[in-house]
């Protein structure tokens, strides 16, 4: 089941640049346009925090690796409801430079290596596990 939810989360994601980078980076800038997105990108990226933190992950080196990332991505989703524009503003460079940094000829591969590697992700998800 997650190997599917994670498979249909890269397709939606990054299938679109297989079609048109410049419109998916166009779509991904106007989301970080306000702090009201900004904090409910936060709010979600906490729901993940919580999952992480809350789960019983049993024992050994993997749980607690999980447990400290659940920290990580705790402390971060609070920086980000605190102070959105902090984060607005480093999306925003972030997409700024891979957009003026990349070719759309090799973003438009890497959309199509997404979209292949979400419908592996999907198959195994189906039929191996």
């Amino acid at each position: 089941m997650t190997a599917i939810a994670l498979g249909c989360l890269l397709i939606i994601g990054r299938g679109p640049f297989a079609f048109d980078p410049s419109r998916t980076f166009r779509a991904y800038r106007s989301f970080f346009m306000t702090n009201a997105r900004a904090r409910a990108w936060a709010v979600l990226v906490a729901l993940l925090a919580a999952v992480l933190l809350l789960l019983p992950l049993g024992e050994g080196m993997l749980s607690d690796v999980l447990h400290v990332f659940g920290w990580i991505i705790a402390a971060l989703a609070l920086v980000t409801l605190l102070v959105p524009k902090m984060l607005r503003r480093f999306v925003l460079q972030i997409l700024d430079a891979v957009e003026s940094s990349i070719p759309n000829a090799i973003m438009r591969i890497l959309g199509l290596v997404a979209i292949a590697a979400g419908l592996a992700l999907i198959y195994v998800g189906i039929y191996v596990i």
